[in-house]
């Protein structure tokens, strides 16, 4: 769905949707090491409203109005300068099978219960 990176797979922080398991996932990779894991369940078929918050405390992730999700603390990747909707680092792979309707940016971290009524 999201992926902010240094052009590469080893520094990024990525959304992606696991159609298989039925989970969206936000994750953080620095050095290529996973640092941060945040999920939350979602119904195949369905419109997802979700929403996430990275910080030094960690990753929270919000979808469809639920309670926010808390990941473990993580290292953050440096050097992030390109951005990509819809499909994977070099735009050439995971393509999103769907539409984004909306995307915003908040230069600061948003607190839980901002994160849960965006997602509504």
């Amino acid at each position: 769905v999201l992926n902010a990176s240094d052009g590469t797979n080893n520094n990024r922080l990525h959304v992606f949707i696991d159609g298989s398991n039925g989970f969206t996932t936000t994750r953080e990779i620095v050095a290529g090491v996973q640092q941060g894991n945040c999920a939350f369940t979602i119904s195949q078929k369905t419109n997802i409203r979700a929403s996430f918050a990275y910080s030094s405390a960690g990753v929270t992730a919000s979808g469809n109005a639920s309670v926010p999700t808390v990941g473990n603390n993580a290292t953050h990747p440096t050097g992030i300068n390109k951005l990509s909707l819809g499909s994977g680092v070099a735009g050439t792979g995971s393509f999103l099978n769907g539409y984004i309707a909306k995307c915003a940016f908040y230069p600061q971290r948003l607190i839980s219960a901002e994160l849960q009524a965006f997602s509504k």
